[in-house]
């Protein structure tokens, strides 16, 4: 329950008045919300419209069950007129209660104090979106499998929320932990938060261990909170090789630029065009959450030079594109090859589909062999909807 809005009337010439109860912690003042069972005071403060011979701050007390009365700690005036503001300053209460404020015997108004115990608090703590990030040469990415030898940073981030202000994590401490494989603990990582950002009832926390074994293994990050575990992450660490094997192309296009700019073109354009040209390969790693830099070789099928990019691939379609030639340069090149490491990976032809030619017969010399592509599959699938009308 939330600490309530008590109307105090009928007393003097008081029209109106109202009760707000708050807490301090850690340098904080919480207002409109429980008092945490961690909270340095309680205070309560009451707008009075007192006539002139009620203003003596020792009248005034605010009495609990089982306690001493507590004395007005301030009465101030608050602008002309009789409005006023007196209060009280107290250590917090073990159990929700009800405070009376009272002038001289006389009852004004009650207080209700709801205490949030630490086992509520907990329960209303939940981390969303917890994601690793990986540092790889100058790229951080958002990732859950990489090359242990290329990771040289590992950062973790999320939101952290709960029903009221955050500010009791102060005693409670954050942590994120990586354990390795037989849960050995390789880091423990404190993730310190802001003066407003424990005053906010959400955050935006981070935490990145300095050091991390190079080795291939799987990590398990787990986001503690006293003892309890809010998330767990986990992320593999594997050798390049295995990372290698993971990856397959997805699909090709054809990189053109123009006049208007760059655009991404399922067919070659013809030699004469005058644009530059050059093979897209997309490629991905079967890998869930991949990140890996690595180095492509394309090469043409013909005459011409051979290319090498560095790319950074992850389990989406990641382009390929390591240069451009002018379109004539087309003429005595029949497709593109992607290799890695030596390991053809995939081609792309000029022409998916090589054209079958009638004989003076009325027979049909086969084309000659080729390598099938998506490339050639979807050229196929757009000839098959053309023959069914579509």
């Amino acid at each position: 329950m939330w600490p309530s809005i008590k109307r105090l009337r009928d007393w003097a010439t008081v029209d109106r008045t109202a009760v707000h109860v708050s807490a301090e912690l850690a340098g904080l003042v919480l207002t409109n919300q429980p008092v945490p069972w961690n909270a340095e005071a309680v205070i309560v403060e009451a707008g009075l419209r007192l006539p002139t011979g009620a203003r003596r701050k020792d009248d005034f007390a605010l009495r609990l069950p089982g306690r001493e009365p507590v004395r007005a700690e301030t009465l101030r005036a608050e602008g002309p007129g009789d409005q006023h503001f007196v209060a009280f300053r107290m250590p917090p209460p073990r159990a929700n209660t009800v405070a009376e404020l009272t002038w001289r015997d006389r009852t004004l108004g009650r207080a209700e104090i709801t205490i949030l115990s630490k086992e509520s608090f907990l329960q209303s703590l939940k981390l969303q979106l917890p994601t690793l990030h990986v540092r790889i040469g100058e790229e951080c990415v958002a990732a859950q499998t990489f090359i242990a030898s290329q990771c040289s940073g590992l950062s973790m981030a999320g939101l952290l929320t709960a029903t009221t202000s955050l500010a009791p994590i102060v005693e409670l401490g954050m942590t994120v932990e990586v354990r390795g494989e037989f849960g050995v603990v390789m880091a423990s990582v404190p993730v310190p938060l802001t003066g407003s950002q424990l005053s906010g009832r959400q955050a935006l926390v981070a935490a990145a261990p300095r050091k991390l074994p190079k080795k291939s293994g799987t990590w398990t990050v787990r986001w503690l909170v006293a003892e309890r575990e809010l998330a767990v992450n986990r992320a593999k660490a594997l050798s390049p090789a295995i990372a290698r094997r993971s990856l397959r192309m997805v699909g090709t296009r054809f990189a053109v630029r123009s006049d208007a700019g760059v655009s991404l073109q399922r067919q070659a354009p013809a030699p004469a065009e005058n644009v530059m040209v050059g093979p897209c390969f997309l490629v991905a790693s079967s890998e869930p959450g991949m990140a890996a830099s690595l180095e492509f070789e394309v090469s043409p099928i013909g005459p011409g030079e051979r290319w090498t990019q560095q790319v950074l691939i992850t389990d989406g379609p990641t382009p390929v594109i390591p240069g451009l030639i002018p379109a004539a340069d087309l003429a005595d090149i029949t497709g593109f090859e992607l290799r890695l490491r030596g390991r053809l990976l995939g081609m792309l032809p000029l022409h998916p589909m090589p054209n079958a030619k009638l004989t003076a017969e009325g027979g049909f010399m086969p084309p000659p062999d080729f390598s099938w592509s998506p490339a050639a599959e979807e050229e196929l699938g757009e000839r098959l909807t053309k023959l069914m009308g579509g």
